[in-house]
């Protein structure tokens, strides 16, 4: 009998006392219902299906302090992928949202600084810190584009203005340089957002989208991005800038 109970209780154990984890439909109706989460997140989770897990995990996360280690990130030779709603720094203010809502612009700006000045300190909560103190952060809207023009120079980058032409990236980044995009309604928005092009392949470019790790898993043909790209900048360190 001994033997028996203890073989249940491992079994009980196993299987999580008979617990199951919400489906992404009952995750996603908690949200709605729950009055634990404010609106702009419960549009997020609606509009972005690769949110609903942060956004649920709002009401016990939002209030920590999470340890951000960009260490690892900053000795890669490519161009690091971070995500806005990364629990690090997601649930953080900005703007009249939080960095995960509304953060595609310091997190591109971050990608680009922590790679081309091995700053591991120039997290998205770092850059959207410096967009509210510099004016960059506009309250409804996200990021103004001077953010990326203006603000990189506090990271110790200088940026340039590209033309809307194919050659022009594909030199800019064979010269070593980060292109940062911001782009109008189509494949990455609705309305608008900011995103990295870290490289080129035959084929197209690689983008790094801060809003979606599926987009940034394939190779975006110029054809593609063309009529969706407001504004473009490359990205390179200020040559008398100390790392």
């Amino acid at each position: 009998m001994k033997k028996f109970v203890a073989v249940c209780l491992s079994v009980l154990l196993l299987v999580g006392c008979g617990k199951t984890e919400p489906s992404a439909e009952e995750k996603l109706e908690h949200i709605k219902s729950s009055g634990d989460y404010p609106e702009v997140l419960i549009e997020t989770a609606e509009k972005c299906p690769q949110t609903i897990d942060f956004v649920y995990a709002y009401p016990e996360k939002h209030g920590k302090r999470f340890d951000i280690d960009l260490s690892a990130d900053a000795r890669l030779d490519t161009v690091p992928l971070f995500i806005q709603w990364d629990e690090r720094w997601g649930y953080e203010p900005y703007g009249s949202g939080y960095i995960g809502t509304s953060g595609c612009g310091p997190t591109c700006l971050s990608m680009a600084a922590v790679y081309l000045t091995k700053n591991a300190e120039f997290s998205p909560l770092y850059v959207a810190r410096m967009a509210e103190q510099y004016g960059y952060c506009v309250p409804g809207n996200g990021s103004s584009w001077t953010l990326i023009s203006e603000g990189c120079a506090h990271l110790g980058l200088t940026a340039h203005e590209l033309p809307l032409w194919e050659p022009s990236m594909v030199n800019a980044l064979d010269d070593g340089a980060v292109l940062i995009l911001a782009l109008g309604p189509g494949d990455f928005t609705s309305s608008g957002h900011f995103v990295v092009v870290s490289g080129h392949t035959s084929e197209g470019f690689v983008v790094n989208d801060p809003n979606s790790v599926e987009n940034s898993g394939r190779i975006w043909s110029y054809e593609r991005l063309e009529g969706q790209i407001s504004n473009l900048w490359s990205l390179q360190p200020q040559l008398n800038a100390a790392n």
